[in-house]
C-alpha cells in the first residue's frame, strides 16, 4: 500500500480531486498523510484557466457541469479560461509555438493585473527565472 506521507497540490478540483476522501475509511484514517493546498492563488487561477479552456475546446458544453464545479472554487480561473477559449488567445499562442513558460508568463501578467490593465511588479513570477 501507499507510503505517501505528504501531498501538495497547486489547484483545487472539486470535481476530480479526492483530498476529501482522506480519513473516510479505516485504512485512510490510519495514514498520517499531510495535505497542503494551493500556495499561489495566481498559479491556481492560471491552471484553472488552462483546464477550463481545454475542456471547452475538447468537449464543448457537454462537460459544462465540470466547469461549473471549478467555478465554485476558482471563479477567476474559469472566467479567464472562458475568455481565452472564446477569443482564441491560447490557440494563437499554440500556433505561434510559444513554450509553456511563455504561455504561463503571458497569462500571469493578466492575472496579476486583474481588471486594471497593469501588472503588480511586487508579485513574484509564477514561473522560475531559469529552468534547467
Amino acid at each position: 500500500m501507499s507510503g505517501l506521507r505528504e501531498l501538495r497540490y497547486a489547484a483545487r478540483d472539486p470535481f476530480g480531486g479526492s483530498v476529501n476522501l482522506l480519513g473516510t475509511t479505516l485504512y485512510l484514517s490510519r495514514k498520517p498523510i499531510r495535505v497542503f493546498g494551493p500556495e499561489r492563488a495566481d498559479l491556481e487561477t492560471i491552471l484553472g484557466a488552462l483546464h477550463t479552456e481545454f475542456v471547452l475546446r475538447d468537449s464543448g458544453e457537454r462537460y459544462r457541469h465540470v466547469v461549473e464545479a471549478w467555478a465554485a472554487v476558482v471563479p477567476e480561473g474559469v472566467r479567464l479560461g472562458e475568455r481565452i477559449f472564446q477569443d482564441g488567445q491560447l490557440r494563437r499562442m499554440r500556433e505561434a509555438g510559444m513554450s509553456a513558460v511563455e504561455v504561463v508568463e503571458e497569462l500571469s501578467a493578466g492575472v496579476n493585473g486583474w481588471g486594471n490593465g497593469s501588472t503588480d511588479s511586487s508579485a513574484p513570477s509564477v514561473v522560475p527565472k531559469s529552468i534547467p
